[in-house]
């Protein structure tokens, strides 16, 4: 497997996962109350009050508060708004994904991981098109950790 068809393997599994996105977004209940809070949380930042929290929990995080205001502040607030965001957090874990595979198994098999995270389960890709806080924020935390971890073993003295 050449360079070449390495990348058109990465383009046709972005374009499927993008794809699949689309018909999932398109045929989803309009909105739940998890998008609703981040909604409100998004709009109360814009307003200067920042939360640790989510509202009425005492966990969780409002990490993905911050990108969401910012999307909504670019698209208005609707549904494009609330949801962009985590797509763009899906489309960074697959990417992650792929630096990590990358380091684990060379550029040849790389674009399995990736691949396999964009595309399955539907489950997983259909939960991932919504905005739900703070679970897609911390796989892409998670696989950053991962990467900078690898990035330790293979330069012990990065500094």
């Amino acid at each position: 497997m050449g360079p070449v068809s390495i990348a058109l393997a990465a383009l046709c599994a972005g374009l499927a996962g993008i794809a699949v996105r689309i018909v999932i977004l398109r045929h989803q209940v309009p909105l739940n109350s998890d998008e609703s809070l981040a909604g409100l949380m998004a709009r109360d930042l814009s307003h200067g009050h920042v939360q640790a929290f989510l509202w009425g929990q005492p966990y969780g995080g409002t990490l993905e508060v911050f990108p969401v205001a910012v999307m909504i502040a670019i698209f208005g607030s609707n549904l494009v708004g609330l949801r962009v965001t985590t797509l763009l957090l899906s489309a960074a874990a697959a990417w992650l994904a792929w630096r990590v595979a990358i380091r684990l198994t060379g550029r040849r098999s790389s674009i399995v991981a990736p691949a396999v995270l964009w595309l399955w389960p539907l489950y997983f890709v259909a939960w991932s098109s919504q905005e739900f806080l703070y679970y897609v924020p911390v796989v892409v935390l998670g696989l950053a950790i991962f990467l900078l971890s690898l990035q330790i073993r293979d330069d012990p003295n990065p500094w």
